[in-house]
């Protein structure tokens, strides 16, 4: 019985220290973008989970879900799925402020493009968009479970030619435009 006993202690004891690890929240990121054709707002959702490996580095992802709608027509709107796999390095500390970069990959699939959104055509065929690269950021910790981050710009390469809504721009270089993504986390 006392196996038994120092077993499950030692299990408990193990999960607590593993849950001290792990962080969950999500960001929000909005756009409004007024141009030649018609204006169009976008809207994403991501919600999110990592694991961290130390105090330098981590690991997780984003679930995300991208809606955009034009605002001349309602049936002219978007729809997009993707999912962010990421390395984070934090490379400054200082008290409850942190400066990181995130290493990553994101893959998108949406049923209409921007391009129709903007020729007003209303076409719903599906694509794919796939991104990789690097994305800076602020992370501050307001209490010893909860903080907020943010992030702005993307450094790499784009494929979205049919300029799925939940990806990134299509190209390769610096982009500081419609990429600012703000979040709230909690520390287990």
């Amino acid at each position: 019985m006392k196996k038994i006993v120092m077993t499950l202690l030692a299990v408990l004891a193990m999960t607590t220290a593993a849950q001290a690890q792990f962080r969950v929240g999500g960001s929000v990121s909005f756009w409004y973008e007024n141009g030649d054709g018609p204006d169009i707002t976008s809207f994403t959702l991501a919600p999110e989970l990592a694991y961290e490996l130390n105090e330098k580095w981590e690991v997780g992802g984003q679930l995300g879900i991208a809606v955009a709608g034009a605002n001349e027509t309602g049936r002219d709107n978007a729809l997009a799925f993707s999912v962010t796999p990421y390395g984070r390095y934090t490379f400054y500390r200082t008290g409850k402020l942190s400066l990181y970069c995130d290493g990553l990959m994101n893959i998108a699939a949406g049923n209409a493009t921007e391009s129709d959104l903007q020729a007003g055509s209303g076409a719903s065929n599906s694509d794919v968009a796939f991104a990789v690269g690097l994305r800076p950021g602020v992370a501050y910790r307001i209490c010893p479970h909860w903080g907020m981050q943010a992030s702005l710009g993307f450094l790499g390469f784009s494929a979205n030619d049919g300029r799925v809504a939940g990806g990134y721009r299509p190209g390769f270089g610096v982009s500081l435009s419609n990429t600012l993504s703000l979040g709230v986390f909690y520390h287990f």
